[in-house]
């Protein structure tokens, strides 16, 4: 199972941004990485986090970790992801170093079955040349144990 992150970091509920999520979120592993300055953990919820609820945890879990980098990872069942969703990893591929600076203003992602169509106003073809679709696609197979296929598309405008 997993411990309760309220268990691991106590006064979390007072974190504004971090009220709203309850005390559903469970810590599954901790792993130090490196050289022992990055913590890699992960997460368990019954959906993707928005990004200022994934910043507030980053934030909470760096006061308990202190002297090293988060690395948050938060696994969510296949089912909960919506376009919402994809654009929040598609951002956090963006932090992770995938050069999409720009090319996420306006994206538009549709989700049907375990295929995600993402229409980029301009630069889709360079973006499928960097890999962005397999970077999602593995992504999401981490966190959902579901492996989707990932195209590109039109935007309708």
């Amino acid at each position: 199972m997993g411990l309760a992150l309220k268990d691991l970091c106590p006064g979390i509920e007072r974190e504004a941004q971090l009220s709203s999520l309850g005390s559903d979120i469970v810590v599954e592993r901790v792993q130090v990485l490196e050289d022992g300055t990055q913590v890699q953990v992960l997460c368990r919820y019954s959906r993707p986090l928005a990004g200022k609820e994934r910043e507030a945890l980053n934030r909470a879990l760096s006061d308990v970790l202190p002297h090293t980098r988060v690395q948050l990872e938060v696994a969510f069942p296949w089912a909960a992801l919506t376009a919402d969703g994809i654009h929040e990893l598609l951002l956090e591929l963006r932090d992770r170093g995938l050069p999409l600076n720009g090319y996420l203003n306006g994206v538009q992602a549709e989700l049907a079955g375990t295929r995600i169509t993402l229409k980029f106003s301009a630069g889709s073809a360079l973006l499928t040349e960097i890999g962005l679709p397999k970077a999602l696609e593995d992504l999401l197979e981490t966190r959902c144990g579901t492996r989707p296929t990932v195209e590109r598309g039109t935007p309708r405008w």
